[in-house]
C-alpha cells in the first residue's frame, strides 16, 4: 500500500464520517430529536487539536500501514470535523443521543471508537515487542 494511498484512504474515511454525522446531526434537528447544545467546547481549542491530530496522524500513518490503524484515525478525523464544524455553523456541539448520564452525537461515537481501535492496535503492538 503506497503512502500516497494511505493518506487518500484517511482523508476518505474521515469525509465520508462527516459526512454521515452531519446528515443524521442534520435529521435530529429537523424531526425535533435535538436534545443538547453544548457551548462548552472552544472552536478555536478545537480547532487546534484537530491540526496537532492531523499532523500526528499523518506521522503515524507514513510508520505503520494497516487498515485498522487507518480506519481508527479516520473516525476520529471525522468526529473531530463534524464536532468543530457544529461550533461554527451553530455555536456549540448539537448532542441528540440521550444515554442516561451522557449526552452524545454520531461524532463523539465516531471518536469513542477511533480511540479505542487505535489503543487497542497499540496495546496488541506492545504485547508483540
Amino acid at each position: 500500500m503506497t503512502t500516497k494511498f494511505k493518506y487518500l484512504l484517511f482523508f476518505l474515511i474521515g469525509f465520508i464520517g462527516f459526512l454521515s454525522s452531519q446528515l443524521i446531526s442534520f435529521l435530529a434537528a429537523k424531526g425535533g430529536v435535538f436534545i443538547y447544545k453544548n457551548e462548552k467546547i472552544i472552536p478555536l481549542f478545537l480547532f487546534l487539536a484537530l491540526i496537532a491530530f492531523i499532523i500526528f496522524s499523518l506521522l503515524e500513518i507514513k510508520k505503520e500501514a494497516n487498515y485498522p490503524l487507518l480506519i481508527s484515525l479516520g473516525l476520529i478525523l471525522a468526529g473531530g470535523l463534524s464536532n468543530l464544524f457544529d461550533c461554527l455553523r451553530i455555536g456549540g456541539v448539537a448532542d441528540y443521543l440521550d444515554m442516561y448520564f451522557l449526552k452524545m452525537n454520531l461524532a463523539d461515537i465516531f471518536i469513542l471508537v477511533g480511540v479505542i481501535i487505535f489503543f487497542w492496535l497499540k496495546l496488541a503492538n506492545m504485547k508483540k515487542v
